[in-house]
């Protein structure tokens, strides 16, 4: 998570704030690949892009959460879906 607090800091939050941050998206990331892949798609869909990009950019700071989606993923699901945050 150090990574994306530092993420977080560089471009303009608070650094008192960024531990608490790093937290939820933590808790939100693990969450969010829990979920199958239509669940997936209703988060998207009721919390819009920005959450999402939020999930992204925590997965590309923290090296834990770097794991690639595909092997998450029927081939059976459309392929939007493969471009979701990676999940451990």
């Amino acid at each position: 998570m150090e990574n994306f607090r530092k993420y977080m800091a560089d471009n303009g939050i608070a650094e008192s704030r960024t531990y608490a941050l790093a937290s939820a998206f933590n808790s939100m990331h693990k969450a969010y690949c829990e979920m199958d892949p239509w669940n997936r798609r209703e988060f998207d869909s009721l919390f819009g892009p920005d959450i999402r990009e939020g999930l992204i950019q925590y997965a590309r700071n923290c090296p834990a959460a770097n794991a690639d989606l595909r092997g998450h993923v029927q081939k059976s699901v459309n392929v939007e879906l493969l471009e979701l945050p990676a999940c451990e």
